[in-house]
């Protein structure tokens, strides 16, 4: 096994095993059904869009992703029969969902170095034969109508396409996208929930943070697609409130990951504008225990001008916006800010902040991961950072495992701390003969204070040509220990 980001490994052409099938839904009579461009990111699917995604990798797209397969071609080994498909989603059937196998990826490539002339079939038991047919029948069946969605459309999956192997127990899903006429991009993405114990992370029996191609209702509220190919940093998001032992001002809610990145947040008791010597000035806070982390508590509303509700287009939802002095007097302030930028004076507009996930139409977000051409008119190019779903201020550059997360300010008694696990997951691509294993990185940690429990996201990019009939495979499978 090759460490990741290294270049791809290649096969050494050994005949299938007989133990192996073909993967179900490939048909090398027919011609290949790839996705025909880029759709699903954030909403946007028009030329414009499409130029200025493409515009973002250029020359620098090996750099970014690492890996392209597909460029050679040979014998290729047979991957093992198809297992559901476990996305975490919500999926309506008439049977009830089952959970994927957990399966490593040793144990799946030490059935290929079996000899073609093993003893033959006859010798498994018939209960794990016919179990074998049953597993086979059903991904027929679902090769022909491709999985259901998380909001019961039918999401058609063409034969011939990138097969895609679930063999952990945790959610998965593989995204797709064409970027040229025969080059297609791939992202294959994990979400695994944890429980802090001792503050170390372990598997949760429940699952319950999916992983969606389209916006979906999350434990806390709605969450946005997961179809990202590439972030301009790790994305850390913050479930729950601030709070305090006992009574107080204000709490400061301190986040910190590995010895290098830290961000903090002001959470203020209600205030009030109050008139002072040179005008409104900020009134004394009320002692408080919690404060929700929500927009809804971050600067920003809605104020009446001319009969007209004038909303502040960077979060109409919030609090604390005035468009005269008369109308702010007596008046609430926003809860939430920046302890860099405190509110002075009625007027400032500060920028919002928050610890969840940041709307994809918010405007710093946007100003941020946006460039436009020397008119201000077109897009020019969209930076990896318009696709972070956390807040600007709530971006890591990097997350490694084994480093330190701590956060204060939410817990009662005190810090809420856990150090990042070295997870077990593989991911395994074959296009053709070129086949390569990575492990994949940490792309989302997700911390939700109340439940003591984390989810943590990973994601591995990669790029691959299209040849006529080859087969494609990506499987993610777990390490044996040891």
């Amino acid at each position: 096994m090759d460490a990741a980001g290294g270049p791809p490994t290649s096969a050494s052409g050994s005949p299938p095993s007989p133990l192996a099938s073909p993967p179900l839904g490939f048909d090398p009579g027919e011609d290949d059904g790839e996705p025909g461009g880029f759709a699903g990111l954030g909403g946007f699917a028009d030329g414009t869009f499409g130029d200025a995604f493409g515009d973002t990798f250029g020359d620098t797209f090996d750099d970014t992703f690492g890996d392209t397969f597909g460029v050679t071609s040979g014998v290729t080994s047979l991957p093992p029969p198809i297992p559901p498909l476990n996305t975490g989603m919500p999926r309506p059937s008439r049977t009830p969902a089952r959970r994927a196998p957990t399966t490593s990826i040793t144990g799946l490539l030490s059935a290929r170095k079996s000899s073609p002339r093993a003893p033959p079939r006859a010798r498994i038991p018939l209960a794990h034969l016919c179990a074998y047919k049953r597993r086979r029948l059903r991904a027929r069946l679902a090769s022909f109508d491709g999985p259901r969605r998380p909001s019961g459309e039918r999401a058609s999956v063409p034969r011939g396409a990138m097969q895609f192997f679930n063999y952990t127990p945790y959610p998965a899903y593989l995204f797709r996208g064409c970027i040229e006429a025969r080059k297609v991009l791939a992202c294959a993405m994990l979400r695994v929930t944890y429980d802090i114990v001792d503050g170390r992370l372990k598997p949760a029996d429940d699952q319950p943070w999916g992983v969606s191609p389209a916006p979906w209702q999350g434990p806390y509220g709605p969450m946005p697609s997961d179809q990202r190919y590439v972030r301009g940093g790790v994305d850390l998001l913050v479930f729950g409130s601030a709070r305090s032992a006992r009574p107080v001002p204000s709490i400061e809610v301190v986040a910190q990951v590995g010895a290098r990145w830290r961000a903090r947040i002001l959470a203020w008791g209600d205030r009030h504008w109050r008139p002072g010597l040179t005008g409104l000035a900020p009134g004394a806070p009320e002692p408080t225990r919690e404060v929700p982390l929500t927009l809804a508590r971050a600067y920003g509303g809605k104020d009446r001008w001319d009969g007209v509700d004038v909303a502040y287009v960077d979060n109409p939802d919030g609090r604390g916006f005035y468009l005269e002095a008369d109308r702010a007097r007596g008046n609430l302030l926003p809860n939430l800010e920046d302890p860099d930028a405190p509110i002075r004076a009625w007027s400032d507009r500060p920028e919002p902040v928050g610890t969840g996930p940041c709307p994809q139409t918010f405007a710093p977000r946007v100003r941020r991961g946006v460039e436009l051409d020397e008119t201000g008119q077109q897009i020019r190019r969209l930076k990896p950072e318009f696709f972070n779903d956390a807040f600007p201020k709530m971006i890591v550059p990097r997350a490694e495992p084994g480093e330190r997360v701590s956060i204060t300010g939410v817990c009662e008694d005190g810090a809420l701390a856990f150090e990042l696990p070295v997870h077990d997951i593989r991911v395994r691509v074959e296009v053709g003969d070129d086949i390569g294993e990575r492990t994949p990185a940490i792309d989302q940690i997700g911390v939700e204070a109340d439940a003591r429990r984390v989810f943590l996201t990973y994601r591995y990019s990669f790029a691959y040509h299209l040849t006529p009939h080859q087969r494609r495979t990506c499987m993610l499978g777990l390490v044996e220990p040891g």
